[in-house]
């Protein structure tokens, strides 16, 4: 909080002595943005383009901003200004495709990305928007095929040859690449188990804060730590699986799901994947030893609360709807600033457990095995969600339909345990609330019928 305000008071004296410095207008609306200050930003983009009407770039930003709080129609109209300037701008058309997706425009959105790759067809991150859409459409062969352009943004995985391609690997080494967020990686460890079961030896890469969760949770797979610190050179950035023995094939985490989830009957009607430490999970059972008459729920952001009520929920919307006795919230330490910037209401205070010293995305074995103590998670998309439905523990996550995980399916078939409660398009995030509230009656009224869990 300290840097925004020192880079706001920078970007005010700038633009104090150029008003017109649209550098500065732009830095500083990304920092209103970034504030919790949706308002301020977008006064500040409308004085901008009513003085530069013509100014490509400042549109791509103004509809950027405007995607990122959740108004894509109104994003939409921006970029279709930055079209009148350039209509042969892949970019732009890239920009709408986006925007597009965002309002659950999905046929338009692929209408788009066309169009910007007919104008610049070597272009990744255009190849990858595009699966992601054909995947929320539930399109799994294309859209799998599509998802593998993520790997040109990564100069260093283009030295692993030879790559996997469905073929057998029985008896052969293999070695995983990670993934671009560690949300992700928990995610796709869904299939860790099964695609190792049919390698001779599988050495895979992840976050080092989950590394000993995925070990622990996949026997038959090694997840060193690197040597050293990944070098500059990106042909040289995996120099350190050197000592570990040749490598027969190379893949990714992500690029599993193309050969093992096919379609949506292929994946399994298990339970979870992920085992916490024990010694950590009594060690959790002992801590909330003193909830053991309520009903323990996780109530996880892992960020700042929305800036405007079309960027997502409330928390505090949310802990309204969400008004029992009987419930006690387990929350992050350092979710509370964040999300309670004012402080937790007093009539609230009784109902709140704040846990110190757990980051989920620092040590998620620490936080497997807290969550695994809990009765339920209610958290957006993300980290926690993931780790919740890793460990089949029950969880409710308010989201965006169009979701490209969803795949489809208004589920999220990577885990069983996980309930959405999602919006489409742009219909209010409120309307979450009434079921999500429901859901969670219906949960503890179930939970404290077969008495407290311990």
């Amino acid at each position: 909080q300290g840097a925004i305000a020192d880079a706001l008071s920078l970007y005010q004296g700038v633009l104090a002595e150029d008003p017109n410095n649209l550098p500065a207008m732009i830095g500083l609306a990304d920092l209103f943005s970034r504030a919790g200050e949706a308002d301020a930003a977008i006064a500040l983009f409308e004085t901008a383009v009513a003085e530069h009407p013509r100014h490509l770039e400042l549109w791509w930003a103004y509809g950027d901003l405007q995607v990122s709080l959740g108004r894509c129609a109104d994003a939409i109209e921006s970029f279709r200004q930055a079209e009148r300037i350039d209509p042969t701008a892949a970019q732009t058309q890239a920009r709408i495709a986006v925007a597009c997706r965002g309002a659950g425009r999905f046929d338009d959105a692929l209408t788009y990305f066309d169009r910007a790759l007919a104008l610049w067809p070597a272009n990744w991150r255009i190849h990858l928007g595009r699966a992601m859409v054909q995947l929320a459409q539930g399109d799994l062969t294309e859209g799998w095929q599509g998802l593998e352009w993520r790997h040109k943004g990564d100069a260093a995985r283009t030295h692993l040859q030879p790559q996997w391609n469905g073929q057998s690997l029985d008896g052969q080494t293999v070695f995983l690449c990670g993934e671009a967020s560690i949300a992700d990686e928990v995610m796709f460890a869904s299939c860790l188990g099964e695609f190792a079961d049919g390698v001779g030896r599988c050495i895979a890469e992840c976050r080092p804060a989950l590394a000993g969760l995925l070990a622990r949770s996949f026997p038959r797979v090694e997840f060193p730590a690197p040597a050293h610190e990944d070098p500059e050179t990106p042909a040289r950035r995996y120099d350190w699986l050197k000592p570990l023995g040749p490598i027969d094939v190379y893949s990714a985490l992500g690029s599993l799901p193309r050969f093992l989830r096919p379609t949506l009957e292929a994946f399994p009607d298990g339970a979870g994947f992920l085992i916490p430490d024990p010694d950590l999970l009594a060690l959790w059972r002992q801590r909330l030893a003193d909830l053991s008459g309520k009903l323990k729920i996780g109530f996880w952001w892992g960020g700042t609360a929305p800036a405007s009520p079309e960027q997502g929920l409330s928390p505090t919307d949310l802990l309204s709807a969400l008004d029992r006795p009987d419930i006690e919230f387990v929350v992050l330490a350092s979710d509370v600033p964040r999300l309670f910037p004012q402080g937790i209401e007093q009539g609230r205070l009784e109902r709140f457990s704040v846990v110190d010293g757990v980051d989920p995305s620092a040590d998620a074995d620490e936080a497997a095995a807290l969550i695994a103590n809990l009765d339920l998670m209610v958290t957006p998309p993300g980290l926690a969600a993931n780790l919740a439905g890793g460990l089949d523990v029950p969880a409710f996550v308010p989201c965006q339909a169009e979701d490209w995980t969803h795949l489809g399916s208004g589920l999220m078939p990577w885990f069983r345990s996980m309930r959405l409660f999602a919006r489409t398009g742009e219909a209010p995030w409120t309307g979450c609330l009434g079921p999500l509230s429901e859901a969670v009656d219906a949960a503890a009224d179930g939970l404290r019928s077969e008495g407290p869990a311990t």
